[in-house]
């Protein structure tokens, strides 16, 4: 074989690897993309409104209040090549970005899907407490999450419901707040917290309380 021929190989070889490669190798990139819009002022596939309101006067709407949703393409199990990639990042209409921003490391979809109903319905909470803070309604604030390392860990249960705060009531997630950040960090403050159906007063750290409820502001563990 000579030499022009053996090279000739070599470089198809070499191509037809790289190709082979380039298709059966995903790479570590997520694809977003536009999701579908639903309009929330109207109604559900079984024909009941998807925004319901009781106990206060309400006022027939027109019009549209669209939700926007961003899908996805890619994480464990749903990896693609990096031709799927560049197609993408060609579209003005998707983005391509690392898979970490969406999936961290050691995550499995089911627990990415699941993290995201969790930010889904936290979502959901805040803008009723934002509706509910706007039209100055008092509502109760319960705890959402309570994280490890905290002083509340082990006290606070999700559900809980934090009644006061020094001895001052909360009436919304603003007030809560509030009333947080209105000591220095690292202050003792005495909480005031239903616990089922027996209201107890216990006292925590500063951290502990922010911690403790999923819509006050978090910061480093209490040592």
């Amino acid at each position: 074989m000579s030499r022009r021929s053996l090279t000739l190989l070599i470089a198809s070889v070499g191509t037809a690897v790289a190709i082979a490669v380039s298709v059966l190798v995903p790479v570590p990139y997520v694809i977003l993309g536009p999701g579908p819009t639903l309009n929330t002022l109207g109604k559900d596939s079984s024909g009941q409104p998807l925004i319901t309101i009781s106990g206060r006067a309400s006022y027939p709407t027109t019009g549209h209040l669209n939700l926007v949703t961003v899908s996805y393409q890619g994480c464990q199990g749903n990896r693609f090549n990096i031709f799927t990639a560049l197609v993408a990042w060609l579209n003005p209409h998707q983005a391509v970005v690392p898979e970490s921003e969406i999936c961290p490391a050691g995550q499995t979809q089911k627990q990415t899907q699941e993290q995201d109903t969790q930010e889904m319905t936290s979502s959901q909470s805040t803008a009723t407490a934002a509706a509910l803070t706007q039209l100055h309604i008092p509502y109760q604030v319960a705890v959402g999450q309570v994280q490890r390392g905290y002083p509340a860990y082990g006290v606070l249960k999700v559900g809980d419901v934090i009644t006061a705060v020094d001895g001052t009531p909360v009436t919304s997630q603003s007030s809560l707040t509030g009333l947080i950040r209105g000591h220095p960090a690292g202050s003792t403050l005495t909480v005031r917290v239903r616990f089922g159906f027996s209201p107890e007063t216990t006292n925590w750290g500063q951290g502990g309380v922010a911690a403790g409820s999923v819509r006050t502001p978090s910061g480093p563990p209490a040592e």
